[in-house]
């Protein structure tokens, strides 16, 4: 099995991103989930559109920046979704 990586310090900015329109939860635009751990992620300027979700983070996440994003026409339930996978505690500090 691969290992996950973690993503620390990152700053994705500027990027469109649109689906093949299948509405299927594996069109998500911007899909952070396979990360292991986020923390000091910044997502901005973005347009999502057609997807299934926009913006999907669920990892042990802290400091995670969404700002001055455009999500519309997604077919899921989330325009951006952040939780927390079941293995982190959900308290902070980590």
């Amino acid at each position: 099995m691969a290992s996950r990586a973690n993503l620390f310090w990152m700053i994705f900015d500027g990027i469109l991103l649109t689906s093949s329109g299948t509405g299927n939860s594996a069109s998500r635009g911007f899909n952070l989930s396979g990360a292991a751990e986020l923390s000091h992620v910044t997502i901005r300027n973005f347009e999502i559109h057609d997807c299934y979700d926009g913006i999907w983070a669920i990892s042990g996440s802290d400091n995670v920046l969404i700002e001055n994003n455009l999500i519309h026409d997604d077919a899921g339930e989330h325009n951006i979704y952040v939780g927390q996978s079941s293995g982190s505690s959900g308290t902070w500090p980590a």
